[in-house]
């Protein structure tokens, strides 16, 4: 290993957030603790005050193999966006490997990660790579070699304006993206995306086409949708997405505002135009029922008198457009002041 790949791997924290994945968070600590041609770095392994067996399971793992970790085992509950950030706060590290205790890093991730940090001519500030899906007992629901996702343009102006971002499941953050900006905001479901977001305004964002992160697909994912659910369950999934949705829009404002010192104002002005068209987007209760609930259910509930017609359009009618980029960012809420 040459002694520049040695320095950086020691400035690398892997952190590892476990919450009630019990059945599968010894094959995530063997990726965690697992990695090739690292040589020393830092594990931080962060349970969210799990309810079944995991806290005890990562204390057994990591006794049986003798490994250094910083292990924090909360007795509350805080959610993932605040768990990750206690844990990015931990850390010793100037880039950070996220990973989730259902998934499975493959034991090359660290390696293929550090050398397109080393091969970039930028500092790096976040980024992720491709995926290879899983179900809940391991097996592949995909082909190897079929990419999950194409190379992406990720600025900050494009991840603002079609409100997407890189999957949380296989990112890698600079520090700097949590010490620069505060908490995110109470209710925020994805944390990836107000993260990525971050990132991209800090400077520049990259994305590895190899298939570094078995990603465990089931029911008890938070973000998991049962389309064979009763209507009411999937109205609540749909509104809870939906709120989750409208806060991470509204904390883009307000991350926005924070990085007004090394932005320049007409990159700001493009990106909060967006920002706050998608958080109004957002904000009607049934914005998310096209895609989460169907068109036939929509109807279904407008009929019952749970919803409106009018809202059900107007939602419908927003998300298209700006899906289609016809009309993207047009429609700012003003009950936020500009930056």
């Amino acid at each position: 290993m040459s002694k520049q790949r040695s320095d950086r791997a020691s400035g690398c924290t892997f952190i590892l957030l476990s919450y009630n994945h019990s059945a599968y968070i010894e094959d995530a600590l063997g990726g965690a603790f697992g990695q090739d041609d690292m040589g020393s770095y830092q594990v931080v392994v962060y349970d969210d005050a799990s309810v079944d067996d995991s806290p005890g399971l990562i204390e057994r793992w990591v006794a049986a193999h003798r490994v250094a970790a910083d292990v924090r085992l909360s007795t509350h509950n805080v959610g993932t966006a605040q768990a990750l950030r206690t844990a990015a706060l931990m850390s010793v590290g100037e880039y950070l490997i996220v990973a989730a205790s259902d998934d499975i890093s493959d034991l090359a991730r660290g390696k293929a990660i550090l050398e397109a940090l080393e091969a970039s001519p930028h500092t790096v500030y976040g980024g992720f790579s491709d995926v290879t899906s899983i179900g809940p007992n391991g097996a592949m629901l995909d082909p190897e070699d079929r990419p999950n996702f194409n190379d992406p343009n990720l600025s900050a102006e494009s991840i603002a304006a079609d409100f997407s971002g890189f999957l949380g499941a296989s990112s890698f953050y600079h520090r700097d993206v949590f010490l620069r900006f505060g908490p995110l905001s109470g209710g925020i479901l994805h944390e990836d995306m107000v993260l990525n977001f971050r990132a991209a305004l800090l400077g520049h964002v990259i994305f590895l086409p190899k298939k570094l992160v078995r990603y465990r697909q089931h029911q008890a994912n938070v973000h998991s949708f049962n389309r064979a659910g009763k209507v009411q369950a999937r109205l609540v999934h749909a509104l809870k997405i939906g709120r989750s949705l409208a806060k991470v829009a509204e904390q883009r404002c307000v991350d926005l505002i924070n990085a007004r010192d090394w932005v320049s104002a007409r990159r700001a002005d493009s990106m909060w135009r967006c920002c706050v068209y998608w958080r109004s987007t957002h904000r009607i209760k049934v914005a998310v029922l096209s895609s989460r609930i169907g068109w036939m259910w929509a109807l279904r509930l407008a009929v019952s008198g749970r919803v409106s017609f009018k809202e059900i359009a107007k939602a419908s009618v927003l998300r298209l457009i700006a899906r289609a980029q016809i009309w993207p960012c047009k429609a700012p809420n003003r009950d936020l002041a500009a930056p």
